[in-house]
This record gives structure tokens, C-alpha cells and sequence, in this order.
């Protein structure tokens, strides 16, 4: 199976566009971390969801704090999945009965890898004060650890990814798909569409 492409950290809907037209199957949306140059304000996270053409997913990036009081403007608004950091616990019933799927984030070397009830787990590296796009390659063997201790539910490979390593990492750990932020920007919260366009097209062809 042709491993799943997610750009993540989406700031413009030209990225967006760019990004899909390159091939990828899901762009990510950051919502919740204002230290983060990829953060957006959760109105325009969604806007910028509900403009993501079908047979696209688009995956919302946040935490318990600023989905409290907002899950329901998530229907309708193309959102498809939610990748949420915190507990997830309370959310997941009303995302359910929104056919919105729930996925786990672990960061390799600080989180318990349990997958609980969400659909899919998602590894990142580890770097303190940081959840994703640190540009820090994750540990594809203890990664690896991972997927076969939550399987078979769908592993997202994550954490340092470029166009470089995506190869060997997608061997390494087989996952059901890889996810890649800062690996492929010219700017924090800027993508490169030729780094995009390279990194789809090596991730696919493993």
C-alpha cells in the first residue's frame, strides 16, 4: 500500500492548494499554540478546513483547552479529523457522532503509547515545551515500537521529516502515513511547494 502524505501546519490556502495539487492526501491546521509561528485563530483554521476539496482530509491541530466549548462548530466544517493533545476521553463521543476521527499524539520519549480509543496514533519527537514542527528527527526505532504496540490501528509517522530521510524512515517503520511540517517550508508557517512536491513524490514511491 502507497504510504499517506499530510502536510502540516498550513498558514495560506495557496499552501493549502499547492500542497494538494502535489499530491499530498491531508493538510493540517494548528489551532490552540500561540507560541507557534503555524497558529491560527480556530475561526480561521476552520475557514481555511472548509475550503478543502473532496477526497481530501483536512486534519485540525489542537488541545483540550480550545476545543472546550467549540466541538460543535467542528460540523460542517470539513474538518475530518482531529489530532488532539490533552485528554481526549470527553471529545470523543461528540466527534464520533460527528464522523470527525480522533488521532492520538505521541511524543516518543515523554508520552504513555496508548492509543486508547482514538482512531489512529500519530509519533513525534520529543522536544520539551514543543508539540510538533520542531524539525527534530524522532527515534525510528523506538517509532517503530510504537506501531507495533498500537496496531492495527494506523500509525502517522512524524518528527523531522524532509524529502532526504523519508525513504529510509517509511522503511524503517512502515507506517500508514507521514506527516512533514518545517521539512518542507522556506519560512516558519511558509511552504516550499518544490520541497512539497519532493516530498510527496519520494514518501510514494516506497
Amino acid at each position: 500500500m502507497t504510504v499517506r502524505v499530510k502536510v502540516c501546519g498550513m498558514t495560506t490556502e495557496e499552501d493549502v492548494l499547492d500542497a494538494l495539487a502535489a499530491g499530498a492526501d491531508a493538510v493540517g491546521f494548528v489551532s490552540g499554540f500561540p507560541e507557534s509561528p503555524r497558529n491560527l485563530p480556530l475561526g480561521e483554521a476552520l475557514k481555511m478546513a472548509s475550503a478543502v476539496p473532496p477526497f481530501a482530509s483536512a486534519v485540525l491541530v489542537t488541545n483540550t483547552e480550545t476545543l472546550e466549548g467549540n466541538v460543535g462548530r467542528l460540523e460542517g466544517s470539513g474538518v475530518s479529523a482531529v489530532q488532539l493533545y490533552g485528554d481526549r476521553p470527553p471529545f470523543r463521543r461528540r466527534l464520533l457522532a460527528m464522523n470527525v476521527r480522533l488521532i492520538a499524539p505521541v511524543r516518543v520519549g515523554a508520552d504513555s503509547a496508548q492509543a486508547g480509543d482514538a482512531d489512529a496514533v500519530l509519533v513525534d519527537s520529543y522536544v520539551p515545551g514543543v508539540f510538533g514542527g520542531s524539525g527534530k528527527a524522532a527515534d525510528w526505532g523506538e517509532c517503530r515500537k510504537v506501531r507495533d504496540a498500537v496496531a492495527p490501528r494506523p500509525l502517522i509517522l512524524s518528527g523531522g521529516l524532509t524529502a532526504e530521510n523519508v525513504c529510509s524512515a517509511i522503511r524503517r517503520v512502515e507506517p500508514f502515513a507521514v506527516d512533514v511540517s518545517s521539512g518542507v517550508e522556506r519560512a516558519p508557517g511558509r511552504k516550499d511547494i518544490r520541497r512539497v512536491r519532493e516530498f510527496v513524490a519520494r514518501a510514494k514511491s516506497v
